[in-house]
């Protein structure tokens, strides 16, 4: 027989983690890992329960308990949440499933070199996307604070508007941005340029993706019940991908709407 399980971290409680030796925070580089099938039953969703790796009496074992948070009814599923704060690519590479309605910590991959490759060729080369070094400077880049501006954004209503909109909270995460302001103050044609050029690459991104969203939307619905859950979990992962897109798109054409608008 074959099993398969991922491994968990056997971290201790936090406060408990805090009072390690010599009073420092234990880190991932003092971690143990073990294999715990039984908590690779539960799925994501929702939390009714959750669990922790506590000790046993023998100081150098641990054990896993899952915990109810509240009443779970006889025949009522179990869930945790599985702290899923990745990219909907490695979520579903690692789960099989991507959130739906947008992720947070959801990203476009757009190169540093983006100016000068599409300075070369009319598109983008696959291959040439996520191969830079994260050190290397971008090509082009918004004023952070000018587009945040643009959005509606403040000191004041920042994080609840990123908070309930995690697809805006995704592009604004992968858009090249800086937070400096030129001395001289932002030219909007050159700012608008840049968003352009930006707005080009992933309308791009876009349309390679195949089938349109009202085609995805339709396979789930009549797939529902009967469908494959690989397809379904694939297709789930394309329409929020194309969802992402859609958000960068809509940005950055209101962006670029408001830098040459009169003034």
């Amino acid at each position: 027989a074959c099993v398969r399980s991922r491994a968990y971290t056997c971290l201790p409680p936090l406060a408990e983690r805090a009072a390690g030796a010599g009073g420092q925070m234990q880190t991932a580089e003092s971690d143990e890992f073990a294999f715990v099938p039984l908590l690779d039953f539960v799925n994501h969703g929702e939390p009714n329960a959750d669990f922790e790796c506590a000790k046993n009496a023998d100081p150098t074992a641990r054990r896993f308990i899952l915990r109810a948070l509240a009443p779970i009814q006889k025949g009522e599923e179990v869930l945790i949440n599985y702290r899923v704060e990745m990219s909907n690519r490695i979520c579903q590479a690692l789960y099989g499933f991507v959130p739906r309605g947008g992720n947070h910590n959801d990203v476009l991959h757009i190169p540093r070199t983006l100016k000068g490759i599409l300075e070369a060729q009319d598109r983008p080369p696959e291959g040439k996307l996520g191969v830079e070094s994260p050190e290397e400077p971008s090509d082009i880049e918004l004023h952070a604070f000018l587009l945040e501006q643009a959005l509606g954004m403040d000191e004041n209503n920042a994080e609840q508007i990123l908070s309930n909109d995690p697809r805006l909270n995704a592009v604004l995460q992968s858009l090249p941005m800086t937070v400096d302001t030129p001395s001289d103050g932002i030219d909007p044609q050159v700012e608008a340029s840049n968003a352009q050029l930006l707005l080009d690459f992933v309308s791009t991104q876009m349309r390679e993706i195949s089938g349109t969203a009202e085609e995805d939307e339709q396979f789930l619905l009549d797939g529902a019940v009967a469908g494959d859950p690989r397809e379904q979990s694939a297709m789930i992962y394309r329409v929020e991908r194309r969802a992402l897109f859609g958000k960068a798109v809509a940005i950055l054409q209101g962006y670029i709407g408001v830098l040459l608008a009169p003034r």
